[in-house]
């Protein structure tokens, strides 16, 4: 066994114990082969679990299904769904349509906006925001300018600077509980807006805002 072989509470194991063929078979090629394939093998998915630490989210090695498996089973936390869309359903009660909108006993269903399904940034962008504990646990304004900068501005769920956090603007309009947000035009704006608005993005403690792109 190599000396690389071994490793400390510290480091992970870098190289398998790999298997070997007995001294009777050393002479067969095709057995030979199968040890060698064997030990590649299983250094390659040796190497493939010290590249991809679960819980680092934010790693490239984290994407597609193994992001959704990660982010409900350790942060539960489900992909989201950016949504705009709005349904109206509207049935012929007496007095409640004017006549001739819909036939006598019938109904009419309407949609409109859109929806769809968070790409693997903005999922992981969702995770930070929900398990992102750095700033501590005291919230004033600095606080959530940077919870919400850090959904603009940190792609794939990392995280930003103080310069980006300043483009967000909160001005208290009743109360200290009462927020009016104004946050830079791009498209990570109208997915926050989309989120926050539909509760993806609320705030882990009672606050109520409205938020603009300016």
């Amino acid at each position: 066994m190599s000396s690389s072989a071994i490793s400390t509470p510290e480091d992970p194991l870098q190289e398998i114990i790999p298997s070997y063929v007995y001294e009777q078979y050393a002479d067969d090629q095709n057995i030979v082969a199968f040890a060698n394939a064997y030990n590649t093998l299983a250094q390659s998915y040796l190497d493939w679990f010290n590249a991809t630490p679960f819980a680092v989210y934010t790693s490239p090695a984290i994407v597609g299904p193994l992001l959704d498996w990660i982010g409900n089973g350790i942060y539960g936390i489900p992909r989201p769904v950016f949504s705009t869309l709005t349904t109206k359903f509207l049935s012929d009660a007496v007095n409640y349509l004017s006549t001739n909108t819909i036939a006598t006993d019938g109904s009419a269903h309407d949609e409109s906006g859109s929806s769809i399904v968070s790409n693997d940034d903005y999922y992981k962008r969702t995770i930070t925001w929900h398990a992102y504990i750095g700033d501590g646990r005291i919230c004033n304004v600095m606080t959530i300018r940077k919870r919400i900068a850090r959904f603009l501005f940190g792609s794939n769920g990392g995280d930003i600077s103080l310069s980006q956090a300043q483009q967000v603007n909160i001005a208290v309009v009743t109360s200290p509980l009462k927020f009016d947000i104004t946050i830079p035009a791009g498209t990570a704006s109208s997915y926050f807006q989309e989120a926050f608005n539909a509760g993806i993005l609320a705030f882990p403690f009672q606050l109520e805002a409205t938020v603009t792109i300016a």
